[in-house]
C-alpha cells in the first residue's frame, strides 16, 4: 500500500553525495559517455588525456561546493562576465556560518562543465535512481522552474515492486508531498 511507504534517505548518501567523487570518477575514467568533466580545482590547469591543455575558458561550466546539498552554492560560469570572475567567486571560504551563527563545512569547489537538464513544460527535471542487488528500487524526479534544482523543488518519488501475480516489474507512483 502506497500510504505504508517511508522513503528515507541512507547516510552512506553523505559519502556518495560528495561532490569530489565526481572529479574522481573522471580521473579514473575520462571521457565516459556516462560522467561530466570534472576537476578538484580550476580546470584551465588541467590537461586531457593526450596532454592537451582544457580551453577551460571557452567553456561552460558549474561550480559545486564538495559538501554541498540540493543546490547550495551551485554557481553557473554563464553568469559572471568572464572565467576568472567566476573562478574567484566559485573559490570560497570552504566553512559556511549561517544567519543564526551555526557553521558547517562544505568543502572547496569542484568544477563540472555544464550540461543543461531536460525541459518539460518549462520546468528542469534531475532524475535520480538506485538499484539494490542488481535490480532497480526507487526512482525519482526533482523539477523545478529554475536551472538548478534546490531544496524548495518539487520532489517525485517513485518505487518498483515486484508482484506475485506478475513476473515483470510495477513502476507505482506515491503521491507528492
Amino acid at each position: 500500500d502506497l500510504e505504508e511507504v517511508n522513503m528515507i534517505e541512507p547516510a552512506w548518501k553523505l559519502i556518495l553525495g560528495n561532490k569530489a567523487v565526481l572529479a574522481l570518477l573522471w580521473e579514473m575514467y575520462p571521457n565516459h559517455p556516462n560522467l561530466l568533466p570534472s576537476y578538484m580545482d580550476n580546470p584551465k590547469y588541467w590537461a586531457d588525456q593526450n596532454e592537451t591543455p582544457i580551453d577551460a575558458e571557452n567553456k561552460k561550466w558549474v561550480s559545486k561546493t564538495k559538501y554541498g546539498r540540493e543546490g547550495e552554492d551551485v554557481k553557473l560560469s554563464r553568469n559572471y562576465p568572464n572565467y576568472d570572475l567566476f573562478i574567484s567567486a566559485s573559490e570560497t571560504n570552504p566553512v559556511k556560518e549561517d544567519k543564526d551563527g551555526t557553521k558547517t563545512l562544505v568543502g572547496s569547489p569542484v568544477f563540472q562543465e555544464f550540461f543543461p537538464l531536460p525541459l518539460a513544460s518549462g520546468r528542469s527535471i534531475l532524475t535520480s535512481s538506485w538499484v539494490i542487488n542488481g535490480q532497480p528500487a526507487c526512482l525519482c524526479f526533482r523539477e523545478d522552474t529554475s536551472e538548478v534544482t534546490n531544496n524548495n523543488s518539487e520532489f517525485l518519488p517513485h518505487f518498483v515492486s515486484p508482484t506475485s501475480l506478475m513476473r515483470e516489474w510495477v513502476f507505482k507512483a506515491s503521491a507528492s508531498q
